[in-house]
């Protein structure tokens, strides 16, 4: 019997949420969803989301969760096995935003606009939005 390869593409997903308990979401184009990166084989997740927000979103990480809030694997379309960890984060301000080729702009949504959003979200970060209700 053969054995599937296991090697999974690893992505980190920053969790911000402000003191009006909203969720910090990305825009591109008209899809929504948490920032996330891959994280280079040399580096920390700490590292990964720490670089990434600052030269895609142009946010200062202040604070990184030591562990997931949610976790997910998928196989996608191109014969990839991708993991994907949410870590909760803490940003300085969000008034340090620049839009980028990543990211048009940031939105904060309540749990229960994030719910009604189904069609604006990829898939995979609608399963998170699922896992807070």
């Amino acid at each position: 019997m053969d054995t599937p390869e296991a090697h999974y593409r690893v992505s980190i997903k920053g969790v911000y949420r402000n003191d009006a308990n909203k969720y910090m979401l990305s825009k591109k184009a008209w899809k929504r969803w948490l920032a996330w990166w891959w994280i280079d084989h040399w580096e920390t997740y700490q590292e990964a989301l720490i670089r990434e927000i600052k030269e895609e979103l142009w946010l200062t990480v202040i604070s990184i969760s030591n562990k997931p809030t949610f976790f997910l694997t998928r196989f996608t379309k191109w014969g990839r096995h991708i993991a994907n960890v949410m870590v909760d984060m803490d940003i300085s301000s969000t008034e340090e935003y620049k839009p980028s080729d990543e990211s048009d702009e940031i939105w904060f949504y309540s749990i229960e606009e994030l719910v009604e959003m189904k069609e604006m979200m990829r898939p995979r970060t609608y399963e998170w939005v699922k896992s807070l209700v």
